[in-house]
């Protein structure tokens, strides 16, 4: 792994930018923003992806942050072809880690058994991000300046932001309101920060909306700087 280096492409302000994804999380940060991305979801097969991934050999924070960003790196290679020199495409995945690696839960005890097992824990929540246009012009600048975020890259075309969270105080019936009330089978560790468990959250290092899904300073920082891809 990596720091940040990005190639020159053009001025993104005469671009129009796709952000593709589903989650409302994700959404909600760039409208928050008052930014005028447009919205589209992928239709790169992430569950047959992630099904032929060796995730039992994904054993330590590098290996899924490598995973993370495969990911984010294969949902970007699907859908660019579908896109013109004027447009620029981005892609998303996250993952948590503690001591191994956590996706989105597929049932009411893997929600349990996953927020127990981070309940009093500290844990990585790691977010791959994948940038391109049809039309590189592959000249290194110089990386940007770091977020709070652990930033990593990988390729020529995707970063990775690892935010340290603290989770502690949660009981069973919390748990249990969370799943009656939230949508946990839609986020990776089964939670999300800006939900019922907010109040027991600590982020010790890198931002909230990294684990809400978007590194959204480190995605400006490259479009401003007209810089994308490493």
């Amino acid at each position: 792994m990596q720091h940040p280096r990005f190639i020159c492409v053009k001025l993104y302000s005469m671009a129009e930018i796709f952000l593709l994804t589903g989650s409302a999380g994700r959404r909600g940060i760039v409208r928050n923003a008052g930014l005028n991305w447009h919205f589209g979801k992928s239709g790169f097969d992430e569950e047959s992806a992630s099904l032929a991934y060796d995730k039992l050999r994904i054993t330590s924070l590098e290996l899924a942050v490598e995973y993370c960003a495969y990911l984010s790196e294969e949902k970007l290679n699907f859908e660019i072809n579908n896109f013109n020199e004027n447009q620029i495409v981005i892609t998303a995945d996250t993952v948590v880690f503690n001591k191994k690696l956590l996706e989105k839960p597929q049932s009411e005890a893997e929600v349990y058994e996953m927020i127990r097992g981070l309940n009093g824990k500290e844990h990585y929540v790691i977010t791959a991000v994948s940038i391109s246009s049809a039309d590189f012009i592959k000249t290194p600048l110089p990386r940007i300046s770091r977020n709070s975020n652990e930033i990593f890259t990988f390729g020529k075309n995707t970063f990775v932001a690892i935010t340290t969270v603290n989770l502690n105080g949660v009981t069973n019936e919390l748990i249990k309101k969370m799943i009656e009330t939230e949508s946990p089978y839609t986020c990776s560790g089964g939670y999300t920060i800006d939900g019922i468990l907010n109040p027991y959250f600590s982020v010790l290092k890198g931002s909230e909306e990294n684990v809400v899904g978007l590194p959204l300073c480190e995605i400006l920082e490259i479009l401003n700087t007209d810089s994308i891809g490493i």
